[in-house]
């Protein structure tokens, strides 16, 4: 009975030590990690100032650059500014020289301007007198080609005229031709004589035949125009008039 309580104590002793010795190892390992973790972030810093330090670098670089830009334009600025005030002398020398030119051009130009001004009139009155000329010329032109149009014209209305006596004559004689034969079929036929209204209706064939063209030409329309003359149109086939007068 007394070995229970020491064996429970040893027990209890070995699970407290085993206990301990467990958590020991696991904050052993946690620490491991730790430790591993913090290294790590170590490098990373290590190379992040490195890189810091290049791009430093770099700047100083460039602003070392920029210092020396700016040095040369200020030297450029300061040349342009000798330049531009040498051209400003310059240019007001020539101003003056200029008022000088312009004030001798003015007295040239006054002695000029009146034998310019007696060409141009001598030229304007040239060619008033060329275009009167020409305006004659082109009068006289006029007339003669209205002269020339109205001599054709009367030529051509001499020729309708002998035309159609031409064809009143060639009418005339188809009519006794005509008369003739139904005088002879008259006499031949039996109990058949020729009565007015027979007349009257070969007489209406006959400007059929008429209006038939001949030798290459045409029938002219025996329509009259609101002027009183002749229409010179051609006439319709089978008709004496053209389309206008038909309608």
């Amino acid at each position: 009975m007394r070995l229970r309580p020491l064996i429970l104590g040893l027990i209890l002793t070995l699970s407290v030590t085993t206990f301990a010795q467990d958590t020991l190892f696991a904050k052993k390992a946690d620490l491991a990690a730790k430790t591993t973790e913090l290294g790590k972030s170590i490098v990373q810093l290590r190379r992040t100032s490195a890189e810091l330090n290049r791009v430093l670098s770099k700047q100083q670089r460039k602003l070392s650059q920029v210092e020396d830009r700016l040095a040369e334009e200020k030297k450029y600025s300061t040349q342009v500014a000798d330049s531009l005030k040498a051209v400003v002398g310059l240019v007001q020398q020539g101003t003056a020289e200029a008022k000088v030119g312009v004030s001798d051009v003015k007295a040239t130009m006054n002695q000029h301007m009146l034998l310019w001004i007696v060409a141009i009139l001598g030229l304007l009155l040239f060619g008033v007198v060329l275009s009167g000329l020409l305006q004659r010329k082109m009068v006289s032109g006029i007339m003669t080609l209205d002269r020339k149009i109205d001599a054709a014209k009367q030529e051509l209305e001499t020729k309708t005229i002998k035309l159609d006596q031409k064809v009143v004559e060639l009418l005339g004689t188809q009519l006794l031709l005509l008369k003739d034969e139904r005088s002879i079929s008259g006499k031949s036929s039996k109990g058949g004589a020729t009565t007015p209204q027979t007349l009257m209706g070969e007489i209406r064939t006959i400007p059929v035949e008429r209006s038939t063209p001949r030798s290459g030409g045409f029938i002219q329309c025996e329509g009259t125009t609101r002027k009183g003359k002749r229409c010179t149109r051609k006439a319709v086939p089978d008709s004496r008039y053209c389309t206008q007068h038909t309608a």
